[in-house]
């Protein structure tokens, strides 16, 4: 019986050409694995070879499970796959030619596929120089300091990677993945085949876990000229990669972008660079110092950088001329044959394609620096306007000066959308620069967009690029962002240093700030203390107010558990030198005499040596931390003690934000509005700001104090929704009219409404289309018309909202002074918007204007509206505008099939209100409280407009119609005590109630305010689901507008709860706060109640208990443990705590 030969569990594929010597050395390696050689199969693609490869396979089959396969050569990704394909185990490792296994190896990568089994695991293992060859420097820079082959240094062993780690000749991975999801692509000849692979298997849940006892070593030595050349190859390479995938992700990664500007300045530079490296080898060979090894070094470090840069940047140019000139003389390449296995990758690559997200406007931004927005506190309010920007549909260009940090903010900016050149090549090489950049041509961007607004930071940069902008691009509207005043920052330090000369600069300088405030459009400043200012020196143009920026941290501070003192600044801003410098010198001896232990953190960019000199047992200097937060939580106080400085200080908003309390001087709670000793404590006497320190510090009561107000400071002022607003309104002009339509099926019906009104005659306006989850064409045709009209938003549901909830959608993304309420199947004539309009305006107290129709009910219906076609009603629309004009009917309802609501309307009395989902009875509701808040109810009888008649309410039948019809009149009934008819035609009275529903695009703003509402009109029910939803969105959003705790909300909502009978429900809420608040008094009367309703007497004794314990002072605590005791037959002051203790 012949032998059963088990089926191996890995294959190693090797491919090679034409480097027999050292594939023997890898095959050797193999010989020597610690796993049997049944359970691995070596799988050898000889890529035409012109040496003795097959005579050293054929050596090596006598003692390895070896097959050899030869090939024409095809390069890399064809000899991957055919080995691929020839394979028999489960998991397929691509292993190089030129590299060693460590004798584990394979039983490491087999052991990690065990250990994660799921099909879309690879495993990556790790690579480091053989110790048998001479590791020159340059290898190692290439592995440990550039990391231009491998990046190892910051993982931890089995740590998930993302696709770009899916590095070939150390990596293994399931056969059937690969199978299922796609191959190497053959036109990759030079190499990154890995990376693309592995960019395509992304969207399969490819994920790369590393194996750091997966050892493989290279066995081949590399030159300075090599290098050069395969960093050549690799950006031919990514060419290649760039065309088969023109995304951010890609673009990111490739890291060519602007390659012929950037070869412009290269070329010039190269050659010479290569001759310095050259000669700094040979100079490191010989007998140097230690110091002068490091020269040399730094210097190697800097130039093997540039030139690899360059090299790759050659290699991707010459690809890509190449390319282009193929193209364009109709050359095409012989087609790479793909295995069947790829053609689904293709299909899918080519099919279904999503349309990119269209930015019709543009504005560009330019700064000294990209937005390092954990670095400092202007770079983040920049930082959080571009995000801003980006949600209001702009495209963004962004020009940095400096390049600095590049590599750690581009690819985010980039990922956010974001346009960018960084580094202006003409302008720093001008001012001494002495590194070769990539420069950019204003002028050629410019030409690229229309840029209807460019937002220059600082007056420098104003000064300097305003010139060019207004001469290529003299439509742009241009905006110079003070960031914060310099002349002021400047006298103010020159009146501290007493520097002549230095004043003289500062006067000259502040003439071109002031000059260059003149000059553009808009300023901003960041607080009203700045406008003023430039007020004051005689600025006329709009100066808008755009403050810092922090966000909400959903964190409470505790007094015991924090500590010491913290002052954070960038140390680029020479007024944080001298507030450190004022404070160790003035203050800090005397809060030490006070508490001797006390330590000051001081956290910041590049500190320079004087404050690093000031380190000691007391004062931590640490530079920069990549995150601030553990000093944000452990300190106790945070000091800033600025003698200068202009504009909002970051640091102190920051530090509010946390809830951690603030001692500062005027000049750093400028413009803040800061309430000493309510929201921080100011003060500019040396020895006062000590004893504010000690005070803090010292009392519990004042602490817990300063934090609770000033996190409450900075949600209401300085959140990012509130500076979104502001945004807004400066780059979103508003428009006269904004219609609002829904849409639910009925294509056609969409159609006719759409073409009739561009018809119509219509300008200045938007229209909203809010898509209530369609199941029919209408998202993709609401689309289309969106990427012709700029004029149209549209706003497509999940799910069926329903008619108020829909329309208020749509009101909150209205710009409009005037909001029109449509229906999706009427049909407008001409000049309705005009002459409703001018009803609205006739009348300052006109709230709501509606037309008559040939189907509506009440007054609206216009009973001799007889027509055979369109054509006919339109001419009947134009006899009844001429009959009736300016003819206005005065009556207290009209139908929301075509309503003008004027915005002052909403601002008084919110939307619709949304009980009335999905739809009915919201009209009546609407006109009822804009009467009682003053407005009046008309209709236009010389405007007509066809209505089809209700089709999406009526889509599922006119039996379920005429149903929610009747559960709609009982909810108005429930809320005002009448009938619509009983109101306005039998004049009966109605219940009081509140006017106002709040809409808010800030869900828990919008959600607790209703909630309020309802509690004031005892509508419990209605409360309590708000109060869920308000529940919901609170960690999502920033509270401005209500300064409200969660264990309060809790707290309420499961009083409300409680209110209404849901018992389950009100105990949960209770639970979740003492959670939140285990001392809580409230929390513990509130779960009494719970248990005493459910006549768990004895458990709702022991919360009341505690509830007193908590706070005797509570009565409701009190009471209601007089009331169980009496039950329980115990004295009425009974507590069974008091009687442990």
């Amino acid at each position: 019986m012949a032998e059963i030969i088990p089926k191996p569990l890995i294959s190693v594929v090797i491919p090679t050409f034409n480097r027999s010597e050292y594939l023997k050395l890898a095959l050797q390696s193999l010989t020597e694995q610690t796993i049997s050689r049944n359970e691995f199969e070596v799988i050898v693609v000889n890529d035409g070879s012109d040496d003795n490869t097959i005579e050293i396979c054929e050596i090596f089959q006598s003692k390895l499970n070896l097959k050899c396969f030869t090939i024409e050569n095809s390069g890399i990704s064809s000899a991957k796959n055919l080995g691929l394909f020839c394979s028999t185990a489960p998991v397929c490792f691509f292993f190089d030619d030129d590299d060693i296994a460590h004798e584990d190896l394979l039983r490491e990568h087999i052991a990690s596929h065990s250990k994660y089994p799921e099909e879309n695991v690879a495993i990556l293992g790790y690579t480091t120089w053989s110790s048998k060859i001479k590791i020159s420097y340059l290898m190692h820079y290439i592995t440990d300091v550039g990391y231009n082959l491998f990046y190892y240094k910051d993982f931890e062993n089995e740590q998930e990677l993302d696709n770009t780690f899916f590095w070939g000749g150390r990596s293994s991975c399931k056969k059937s993945f690969l199978a299922k999801n796609g191959v190497f692509n053959q036109g990759f000849r030079f190499g990154s085949e890995d990376i693309e692979l592995g960019f395509r298997l992304k969207k399969y849940g490819l994920k790369v876990i590393y194996n750091e006892n997966a050892i493989s070593y290279m066995a081949r030595p590399l030159t300075f000229e090599q290098f050069c050349k395969r960093c050549e190859k690799q950006g031919k390479s990514l060419d290649h990669f760039l065309r088969l995938h023109p995304n951010n992700e890609v673009e990111i990664y490739a890291a060519v972008q602007q390659a012929e500007e950037k070869w412009d300045f290269i070329k010039n530079y190269l050659s010479e660079n290569v001759r310095k490296v050259n000669k700094l080898e040979q100079k490191l060979n010989s007998s140097l110092n230690a110091s002068e090894i490091k020269a040399v070094k730094d210097n190697l470090n800097r130039l093997y950088y540039w030139v690899f840069q360059a090299f790759k940047i050659k290699g991707y140019l010459h690809e890509y001329n190449l390319q282009e000139q193929l193209r364009k003389e109709n050359i095409v390449e012989d087609a790479a044959i793909y295995p069947q296995s790829e053609i689904s990758y293709l299909e899918q690559k080519y099919t279904g394609t999503v349309k990119p997200v269209k930015r019709e406007k543009n504005v560009l931004v330019i700064d000294p620096l990209l937005p390092m927005y954990d670095r400092a506190s202007g770079s983040l309010r920049l930082f959080q306007v571009l995000r801003s920007l980006l949600k209001l549909g702009y495209h963004i260009t962004y020009i940095a000066r400096s390049d600095s940090y590049k590599e750690q903010y581009i690819p985010m900016l980039q990922e956010m959308g974001v346009e960018i050149y960084a580094g202006d090549a003409n302008y720093m090489y001008s001012n001494g620069d002495p590194f070769i950049r990539a420069g950019f041509d204003l002028t050629k961007i410019l030409s690229r967009r229309k840029y209807e607004y460019a937002l220059l930071s600082f007056w420098y940069i104003g000064d300097y690029y305003a010139q060019t902008i207004r001469k290529y691009s003299p439509g742009t509207k241009i905006i110079v962002d003070s960031v914060d005043i310099h002349f002021v920052r400047e006298m103010r330090e020159i009146e501290i240093k007493k520097d002549k000369l230095q004043k003289s600069k500062a006067i000259e300088n502040k003439k071109l700030e002031l000059k260059t405030y003149s000059e553009a459009d808009q300023v901003w400043v960041i607080t009203e203390y700045d406008r003023k200012v430039l007020e004051d020196h005689g600025i006329k143009k709009p100066i808008q107010i755009v403050p810092n920026i922090h966000s909400k941290i959903d964190e409470t501070k505790f007094y015991e558990q924090c500590s010491n003192l913290l002052f954070v600044g960038n140390f680029w801003h020479t007024p944080n030198i001298d507030a450190v410098m004022y404070f160790q010198k003035e203050v800090f001896p005397k809060v030490l005499k006070e508490i001797p232990d006390i330590k000051l953190y001081i956290v910041g960019n590049q500190p320079p040596d004087e404050i690093r000199q000031m380190e000691s047992e007391n004062i931590i200097v640490t530079g920069f931390v990549q995150d601030i937060t553990p000093y944000l939580r452990q300190a106790r106080i945070s000091v800033a003690p600025l003698r200068y400085g202009s504009g909002m200080k970051g640091k102190i908003g920051e530090a509010l934000s946390w809830g951690l309390p603030v001692v500062t001087t005027t000049i750093g709670a400028e413009g803040m509005e800061l309430e000493s000793f309510e929201d921080a404590i100011v003060t500019d006497d040396a020895a006062e700001f000590a004893e504010a320190i000690v005070r803090i510090y010292n009392d519990k009561s004042l602490f817990e104090k300063l934090s609770k107000n000033g996190k409450k400071l900075v949600e209401k002022k300085w959140s990012y929704e509130a500076v979104l607003e502001k945004i807004e309104e400066i780059f979103i002009p508003k428009v006269k009219t904004s219609i609002i339509t829904l849409t639910y099926n009925g294509l056609e019906y969409t159609k006719q409404f759409y073409e009739s009104l561009i018809k119509s005659g219509v300008n200045d306006y938007e229209l909203i289309v809010v898509d209530n989850a369609s199941k029919d064409e209408t998202p993709a045709y609401l689309r289309e018309i969106m990427s012709e009209n700029d004029n149209v938003k549209v706003i497509l549901n999940k799910e069926n909202l329903g008619f108020p909830s829909a329309v208020n959608q749509g009101i909150l993304h209205s710009r409009g002074n005037y909001i029109v309420i449509a229906n999706n199947d009427i049909v407008f004539t001409n000049r309705w918007l005009q002459r409703m309009s001018e009803a609205a305006e006739s009348d300052s107290e006109i709230g709501l204007v509606g037309p008559i129709s040939n189907e509506v009910s009440g007054l609206q219906i216009d009973k001799q509206a007889k027509y055979n076609s369109m054509d006919d009603m339109h001419e009947y629309a134009n006899q009844i505008r001429e009959n009736n004009k300016g003819k206005l009917l005065n009556f207290p309802r009209i139908a929301f099939l075509c309503t003008l609501v004027k915005k002052e309307v909403i601002d008084k009395i919110g939307g619709l209100d949304e009980r009335f989902t999905p739809g009915n009875y919201e009209d009546d509701d609407y006109c009822l409280r804009a009467q009682l808040a003053g407005f009046k109810t008309v209709i236009a009888k010389d405007v007509f407009i066809h209505h089809h008649g209700s089709k999406s309410f009526k889509a599922d039948g006119q039996a379920r119609y005429a149903e929610r019809l009747k559960i709609n009149e009982r909810k108005f009934i429930a809320k005002w005590g009448v009938t619509p008819d009983q109101l306005w035609l039998e004049k009966k009275e109605i219940k009081p109630h509140q006017v106002f529903y709040p809409i808010s695009k800030n869900k828990f703003d919008e959600h607790f305010e209703r909630a309020r509402i309802f509690i004031a009109d005892q509508e419990l029910d209605l409360a309590s689901e708000s109060l869920r939803n308000a529940l919901d969105n609170y960690h999502k959003v920033d509270h401005r507008k209500f300064q409200v705790d969660f264990s309060e909300l809790l707290n309420l909502a499961g009083n409300i709860a409680l209110a209404i009978g849901s018992v389950e429900q009100a105990q949960k809420y209770f639970e979740d706060e003492l959670r939140l608040v285990p001392d809580s008094s409230s929390a513990c009367v509130g779960l009494g109640e719970c248990l005493f309703i459910q006549e768990q007497y004895e458990a709702s004794k022991t919360m009341y208990e505690w509830a007193v314990k908590n706070n005797p002072e509570n009565h409701n605590a009190v009471s209601a443990l007089a009331k169980v005791n009496q039950l329980l037959g115990h004295e009425e002051l009974h507590n069974s705590l008091a009687e442990i203790n």
